[in-house]
């Protein structure tokens, strides 16, 4: 239906299914398929939100002649990061339609949450902490690879913990993985948890070795906690991580990957240091971007 273009009449169809009303503004606040929804709908106004950067993962690539029409029908498009905009308008050259609004942050929940229990994790060992669906995007079991090379060097050794806190699709390759390497004491898996803040406050790295992510705001909340991260290049994580000041930023490949833990693991110092310069850390755009979400629900 998308190739066709018969969507358009679909969208329409199913719309006067489940709409009752007419809508004065209708955000579609996913990529890929929620902006298809949208442009085809009644709404007096029409908002597109963009999470991802598109030089790395195009939803919309086998189908850029019917986006081409969507975007053209969706009035303004906000990206959450420069990145995230560039890239996308180098794809559809439509800038006066982006705009950047970053995401906000419930600072104050966030430390509120990191509270409500303890963690009891060996304080003798490194504990090391990712946090997230376990989906391709994330991609744990490429890192999980390399936690096997380092040990099979020799590098990696039993008072290294790295803690997984999620659930997702690929959870059986991780256990796979887990088990056929001998990891079961270098890997703990803690399943989905309604509030994971408790477990990044008490770990001494987190790490996000995503292939791609718009934004990664898991690493702004494991600053805000005090936490220092190591996480592989995508969209904006240098200027999320101040180029380095609060955590490690990596080439985005296996062999990155590795030769980041290595060093990790070899000048654990550098931790302490991180974790020091992260004090300083202070969120102060919530303000701006909360004015800026009013201006757009005002101009509607």
């Amino acid at each position: 239906s998308m190739k066709t273009g018969y969507i358009k009449k679909k969208i329409r169809k199913e719309r006067n299914k489940i709409l009752s009303k007419k809508y004065q503004l209708e955000i579609a606040f996913k990529d890929g398929f929620c902006p298809i929804f949208t442009a085809y709908g009644d709404a007096e106004k029409k908002v597109n939100w963009l999470h991802v950067d598109y030089a790395t993962v195009d939803y919309t690539a086998h189908y850029h002649n019917l986006f081409l029409d969507v975007y053209n029908k969706i009035d303004t498009i906000i990206a959450i990061t420069e990145d995230v905009k560039k890239t996308f308008c180098s794809i559809y050259p439509i800038e006066e339609k982006v705009q950047v609004i970053e995401n906000a942050i419930d600072v104050d929940g966030i430390k509120e949450k990191a509270k409500a229990f303890s963690v009891d994790y060996d304080t003798t060992k490194l504990n090391l902490i990712m946090v997230g669906r376990i989906a391709y995007q994330k991609a744990y079991p490429r890192l999980i690879r390399q936690m096997a090379k380092l040990k099979k060097e020799e590098r990696l050794k039993e008072n290294v913990v790295l803690h997984i806190v999620g659930d997702g699709e690929e959870i059986e390759e991780v256990k796979r993985l887990i088990q056929e390497n001998h990891l079961q004491k270098n890997v703990q898996l803690h399943g989905y948890q309604k509030n994971p803040y408790p477990y990044i406050a008490s770990a001494d790295m987190l790490l996000l070795t995503s292939y791609y992510e718009g934004l990664g705001l898991t690493l702004y909340e494991a600053i805000l906690l005090g936490v220092p991260t190591f996480a592989t290049k995508f969209a904006n994580v240098e200027k999320t991580l101040a180029n380095g000041k609060y955590g490690k930023i990596v080439e985005n490949t296996e062999e990155g990957i590795y030769e980041g833990l290595k060093q990790i693991l070899e000048d654990k110092d550098r931790i302490k240091v991180l974790k020091e310069q992260t004090k300083g850390f202070i969120y102060t755009k919530n303000k701006e971007i909360k004015e800026q979400i009013k201006q757009l629900i005002e101009e509607n």
